[in-house]
């Protein structure tokens, strides 16, 4: 089921692609088609389209309405009284008929007030004002573009930025992993060396006494 935004979009896209087809008309050589009779008509056209389909969606939204007040919940009072009936009202409450009935109004009143306007609009008004919406609506999508374009492009920069400053990181960690790797198999080996150069200076003072008192 189409909802209001729904149907308000479908009218605003096809009164667009109208206005083009309109504003491509003028500028075609042939004459044989009149384009503000093919416009008007066109336009005329999706406004009944698009009327019936609002008809139908207040339709629809009056029924839901109807079937929500049909459900009762049903409790064990209710289960053990089979035979009592009570009097059950379907019909659709005061406020939710002036609620339909304003959305109805309003839908009227918009379609009404651009039917009007459309009607007592010279045809150079028209065209001009249709020129000036699609370039207002070209402006402000080549806008978006460019933002969006810059957006991307910002993006890009800073994930190549990260991405060149962790591949840094890993050969900066790398160096200081080897350096430090580097001096301390060199102090062990020192460590080493120095217990070992101990052991046999050790061991000479040992002979030279036993020789001494062998002497003796």
């Amino acid at each position: 089921m189409e909802d209001a935004e729904e149907i308000e979009s479908f009218y605003e896209k096809e009164i667009e692609n109208a206005d083009k087809e309109f504003l491509n008309g003028l500028k075609g050589t042939e004459k044989k088609i009149n384009p503000e009779k093919a416009y008007k008509e066109k336009t005329r056209l999706i406004r009944n389209e698009y009327e019936k389909r609002y008809e139908r969606y207040l339709q629809i939204q009056k029924s839901e309405i109807l079937k929500e007040r049909k459900k009762r919940p049903k409790n064990k009072k209710e289960k053990t009284e089979v035979f009592k009936v009570e009097s059950i009202n379907l019909g659709i409450t005061r406020i939710e008929k002036l609620k339909l009935g304003y959305e109805l109004l309003k839908f009227k009143f918009k379609l009404k007030r651009k039917n009007f306007f459309q009607k007592i609009t010279p045809r150079f008004l028209l065209i001009f004002s249709l020129k000036a919406k699609m370039a207002v609506k070209r402006a402000v999508s080549s806008t978006k573009k460019a933002e969006e374009k810059a957006f991307t492009k910002i993006k890009e920069t800073i994930i190549s930025v990260l991405k060149d400053t962790s591949e840094k990181m890993k050969r900066v960690y790398s160096k200081i992993k080897k350096v430090i790797s580097s001096a301390y198999r060199k102090v062990i080996k020192k460590i080493k060396l120095k217990r070992k150069g101990g052991k046999d200076e050790k061991t000479e003072d040992q002979k030279l006494a036993e020789k001494i008192l062998a002497k003796k």
